[in-house]
């Protein structure tokens, strides 16, 4: 005969009530758990970028440290701009320490142009100078997503990179361990960047912005408030104004005693040709030289001298005469008049 069915005996859990309450939100963590490691992932090679990224739900990549060579950062670079154009959940994206340079970000740029999630970006510790980091905001222009933008420890500076203001949702810069030499007055002015962080960079505390928030200035950077600040550049002014006056001045004396000068070296030019015009020498002889003069004269003194012995009379340098109008021809004529007039008395005595 047909074999009796035994009824089915409830087997009774050894777990009190509140025991298997904890199990079930254990279990619930623990989904919940698995589901925000797939969220969050971490690349190890590059032939994991494309697969990963195409996962629906992610929302953080990090493709730190991979340790490529300067022929393997291109394919990086293209694997992760590919995996970006199919993405459109991510927004967490870090490439720290990969070596990337200056011809690399152009194109990670145009790949997240688009984005539409994407609002972190970390490019930590790489060689990206300043022009990579306009190259990388140009081709980035217009993205209204990205918010924080992360390029500690690389290669910018002295200048600071202006194109990364034009992004028009950028709230936070982060630029420590560079070699940026001074601050733009315009990223004082931009109400919308909540804090940048210029730590260890070249900057001094002399070239800051007037209305720089004292919160950026930490680390070693001495906090000054706006006051001192601004006392500082007004000193600085100042010192400048004066030192423009000082050399202004000195010019202007230079001028005036130039021209002092001038004037008095035409004074005695025409003195000089007002004396010439009046001198004691014989026509044909130089007021600036005097020997031409001095040596008619010492003829006509040695001639007569050796017709009458020493009865001649005196002998005046013409040196000494510059006031008289008489000149060495009337001297001449003169003292040859007294010759004659002493051999006709001479004449008649022997007679």
């Amino acid at each position: 005969g047909r074999a009796r069915e035994m009824p089915r005996v409830r087997r009774k859990s050894s777990l009190k009530p509140n025991e298997r309450l904890q199990g079930v939100a254990k279990n619930l963590d623990e989904e919940n758990a698995t589901d925000e490691q797939e969220t969050d992932v971490q690349v190890k090679t590059i032939n994991e970028i494309l697969p990963l990224l195409a996962i629906p739900q992610i929302e953080t990549l990090r493709a730190d440290g991979l340790e490529i060579g300067a022929l393997t950062a291109r394919k990086f670079i293209e694997q992760v701009c590919e995996g970006l154009v199919n993405n459109k959940t991510l927004t967490f994206l870090s490439l720290a320490t990969n070596g990337l340079k200056y011809t690399h970000v152009e194109a990670l740029g145009r790949a997240i142009k688009l984005h539409p999630t994407l609002k972190h970006i970390s490019l930590r510790d790489n060689d990206i100078n300043s022009h990579g980091a306009n190259l990388l905001a140009k081709a980035a222009e217009g993205n209204p997503v990205i918010r924080h933008l992360d390029l500690d420890e690389n290669k910018l500076g002295p200048e600071f990179p202006l194109e990364i203001l034009k992004l028009p949702g950028l709230a936070k810069i982060e630029l420590y361990g560079n070699v940026i030499e001074e601050l733009p007055e315009k990223l004082t002015r931009m109400g919308r960047i909540e804090d940048v962080d210029i730590r260890k960079n070249k900057i001094e505390i002399r070239t800051l912005p007037y209305a720089i928030p004292p919160r950026w200035l930490t680390e070693g950077q001495t906090l000054r408030s706006a006051v001192q600040i601004n006392a500082e550049l007004q000193k600085k002014k100042q010192k400048e104004a004066d030192q423009k006056r000082r050399k202004e001045r000195k010019d202007a004396m230079a001028k005036k005693a130039a021209e002092k000068g001038k004037s008095k070296v035409e004074k005695v030019d025409e003195e000089v040709a007002q004396r010439g015009d009046l001198s004691i020498f014989s026509p044909g002889t130089s007021f600036d030289d005097p020997e031409e003069g001095h040596d008619k004269a010492s003829e006509v003194h040695n001639r007569v001298r050796g017709r009458r012995g020493s009865q001649v009379a005196p002998h005046v340098h013409p040196h000494r005469r510059r006031g008289s109008q008489v000149s060495v021809d009337s001297q001449e004529v003169a003292r040859s008049q007294d010759i004659s007039g002493w051999e006709s008395d001479e004449a008649s005595v022997e007679g």
